[in-house]
């Protein structure tokens, strides 16, 4: 098994629900320069499903990812109680 199954990281850096898109801050995605002005790489698109929230590797108003580009999980920041 391979140990290094999961080794890109992407963050959240904004969500706009009503829009249905995630921002995200990764290096080298695509290795081409962030959009100007801005504090994320790209966007994805976000949607409700019965309440839960999926990610779709998907830019918005694209609809297909010929990457493949599968999403593995979420981490959550620790509360500080």
């Amino acid at each position: 098994m391979n140990a290094y199954r999961f080794g890109h990281v992407a963050v959240v850096v904004n969500v706009d629900l009503d829009k249905g898109e995630v921002a995200l801050a990764e290096e080298n995605y695509n290795n081409k320069p962030w959009p100007a002005s801005t504090d994320y790489s790209r966007k994805i698109q976000i949607f409700n499903i019965s309440g839960r929230y999926r990610l779709l590797d998907v830019e918005t108003l694209q609809n297909k990812n010929i990457e493949g580009g599968l999403i593995a999980g979420w981490v959550y920041p620790l509360l500080n109680k």
